[in-house]
């Protein structure tokens, strides 16, 4: 899934911007001391009511088609798949009740537990059946029809070779799904609990296209924990205990109550005001003085994602592969990490970070070795090649530009990067920070030089990592083809041989960190701030942390 930082963009002048950081300094200071007292919790008719906050507006709460991590975070508490995980970071059945997996580990029959959505519906395989063959629509655009490409025939159906009865996935009945696999796939169980595989209530989508678009309470039906309530535009997003849900009673919160705040400052302030109680990828600064004081507030941890620098390898002279070496070559990702972030981000030494392991159980980035380095002779020589070949010169480099959107870390990240290209390699680049939704449509359309891109995966193999940068993904913006690249990931996800599908995911990040389409920064690590009340958050490896279990206890 695709991960968008936000951080209050740069307006002030330099002698306001320090003024701030005092002000912040001593806003951390008073909280520390007591001076700003947490205001009581909030109780709802019915309980507690948690308060956080969404940096981005969802566009839509679609299963089928949102990308990014806020959007998914919500739906995450308001819809379950066949499986799920627990808080152990488990993955466990969800709206399934037992799970039979045929000899080869190809036919999987799915039998769902007594479930409702939240209109008083029963849930059915049909449901699955439904919302599955409904991203294989051409008309949706769904951006996960790949993900579906590990069923049966499905691949052949969206090359119109196959019809949409013959894919992998049939309602034998109320109760039972089946589904069958091209090839066994070890981390299938896991994608169950994506977004993408959650069903969808057909009655709903049918009566109205619009109905995941800035919904109300009669008018979207989910079948998950909560349920949404409220959706104010810019101001916040209300989601409700579901009492039709199947674990209902185990539910300890009435609500949940997302605010829609992008300034990170001011969602810093709220949280000190005892107005939020938990927020995530918290403002800079807090999390530097709270590792200092190790306030038990802040937790962190290493994340499965990776922040890029992408080309547009269809525009000169980014096309040009030396070029593209060249600015990777000159970069310094340990001082990125260690002066600019100094979040608990790794250095990035290829496309797949730490956390995801191989067929004989070592981890993937130490086996496949380090694939980054900083070679500033080399870089000298490839940039001066490059643009020979380009027919360019260095001064021809200011025409273009690096876009990216964020706020002061991102454009730190850019300064950083742009300093160092200029005393490496002599050249200079435009920056140009933007609102998301130009950003978005840059990228989509390809309009765009060089484009931040963070990715996070969406389950626990290499391959989500990878696939994005096949021929043709939805996902793959930077105008990368290369047959033998797509040969490699098509032997990784068509072969049973775990020892084979590895070997060729290793030999794809190679030729990935060849060719540079992306030339990664760093890996991701993800923080939280919670206050001394909330009790019972839980991440998995791939997700956002999960509310669902949070209890508000006074202390």
């Amino acid at each position: 899934m695709l991960e968008y930082l936000f951080i209050r963009r740069k307006t002030m002048k330099k002698n306001s911007a320090v003024l701030t950081v005092l002000i912040l300094i001593l806003t951390l200071i008073l909280t520390s001391c007591g001076g700003i007292k947490r205001k009581p919790t909030t109780d709802s008719a019915d309980g507690k009511i948690l308060y956080t906050n969404v940096k981005l507006e969802p566009i839509t709460l679609d299963p089928a088609l949102s990308t990014n991590a806020s959007e998914i975070w919500i739906l995450d508490h308001v819809f379950e798949g066949l499986m799920k995980f627990n808080n152990k970071g488990e993955i466990v059945p969800g709206m399934a009740s037992k799970l039979e997996v045929s000899e080869d580990k190809c036919t999987y029959l799915f039998t769902l537990r007594d479930a409702k959505w939240s209109n008083g519906d029963a849930v059915t395989a049909y449901d699955f059946e439904y919302a599955w063959k409904r991203i294989l629509d051409s008309d949706l655009e769904s951006p996960y029809t790949y993900q579906l490409y590990y069923l049966e025939n499905v691949e052949d159906y969206n090359k119109g070779k196959a019809d949409i009865e013959d894919i992998g996935v049939k309602a034998l009945n109320d109760k039972t799904l089946e589904v069958k696999l091209k090839v066994p796939t070890s981390y299938f169980n896991e994608l169950m609990a994506f977004c993408s595989f959650y069903p969808v209530h057909r009655e709903t989508v049918e009566k109205n296209s619009d109905w995941a678009e800035n919904p109300t309470d009669s008018s979207y039906i989910c079948n998950g924990p909560f349920k949404i309530i409220n959706w104010e535009t810019n101001s916040k997003i209300q989601i409700a205990k579901n009492e039709e849900y199947y674990g209902a009673s185990n539910i300890n919160l009435a609500e949940i109550d997302f605010n829609l705040i992008k300034d990170e400052e001011r969602e810093w302030e709220k949280y000190n005001e005892g107005e939020l109680d938990f927020i995530i990828n918290p403002l800079s600064l807090a999390i530097e003085e709270m590792l200092d004081s190790k306030d038990s507030q802040l937790v962190m941890g290493s994340d499965l994602g990776v922040y890029c620098y992408g080309f547009n390898c269809e525009r000169a002279p980014f096309d040009n592969e030396k070029l593209r070496e060249s600015l990777s070559l000159s970069i310094d990702r340990n001082k990125i990490v260690k002066e600019v972030l100094k979040g608990g981000q790794s250095s990035a030494g290829g496309i797949v970070p730490e956390g995801f392991f191989d067929d004989e159980g070592r981890d993937f980035r130490k086996s496949n070795g380090k694939l980054t380095v900083k070679d500033l002779n080399r870089a000298g020589e490839l940039l001066e090649d490059g643009l020979k070949e380009a027919k360019m010169t260095r001064e021809d480099l200011k025409e273009f530009t690096l876009i990216y959107y964020g706020g002061e870390l991102q454009e730190a990240i850019a300064e950083a990067i742009g300093e160092m290209w200029r005393e490496n390699l002599g050249i200079e680049m435009n920056f140009e920070n933007l609102s998301f939704e130009d950003f978005k449509n840059r990228l989509s359309e390809g309009d765009y030089e060089i484009a931040a891109f963070n990715w996070t995966g969406d389950y626990s193999d290499p391959m989500t990592m990878l696939e994005i940068f096949e021929s043709g993904n939805y996902f793959n913006k930077f105008g990368y083809e290369n047959l033998d690249y797509d040969e490699l990931i098509s032997t990784a996800k068509d072969t049973d041989n775990e020892k084979e599908r590895m070997d060729a995911m290793k030999e794809a990040e190679k030729l990935i960190m060849e060719e540079l389409p992306v030339m990664p920064i760093y890996f991701n690590s993800y923080s939280y701030i919670q206050k001394p009340s909330v009790n019972g958050v839980y991440k998995a490896a791939t997700k956002y942390p999960n509310l669902t279990k949070v209890e508000l206890i006074e202390k």
